[in-house]
């Protein structure tokens, strides 16, 4: 009986000591988790602004119109447009970290297409 005893006594606190070491890795891959959901979502935000942009521009809307587009996205994002025969595409891009993790820095673009009126 004294043995059992003296056994139960000796792993008080390894519980403790295992939880201690885990909590900060559980922490970390939720954060990278969070930070992909968040980069995933300013992804979609890249897609949206790209194919207005490029339906506007083929459409033949004015450049105040594709800027007032631009700001109601908000701010940080870069939109380029080119012309090929008979598309017209608008590249929107944006740089974003992983919020809990300094120093990660990632450049999401996205480029959608819409097809010149008449074709």
């Amino acid at each position: 009986m004294m043995r059992q005893q003296a056994s139960q006594n000796n792993e008080l606190g390894s519980i403790t000591a295992e939880f201690a070491l885990t909590l900060p890795a559980i922490a970390l891959v939720l954060s990278i988790t969070l930070g992909a959901t968040s980069l995933q979502l300013q992804r979609l935000e890249l897609i949206s602004l790209a194919a207005s942009t490029s339906r506007a521009l083929a459409r033949g809307e004015k450049v105040e119109f594709v800027e007032t587009l631009k700001s109601q996205f908000g701010s940080g994002f870069d939109i380029a447009s080119d012309v090929s025969e008979d598309l017209i595409c608008a590249k929107a891009s944006k740089t974003a970290t992983l919020g809990s993790l300094p120093g990660f820095s990632f450049v999401l673009a996205e480029r959608e297409c819409s097809r010149k009126p008449g074709l």
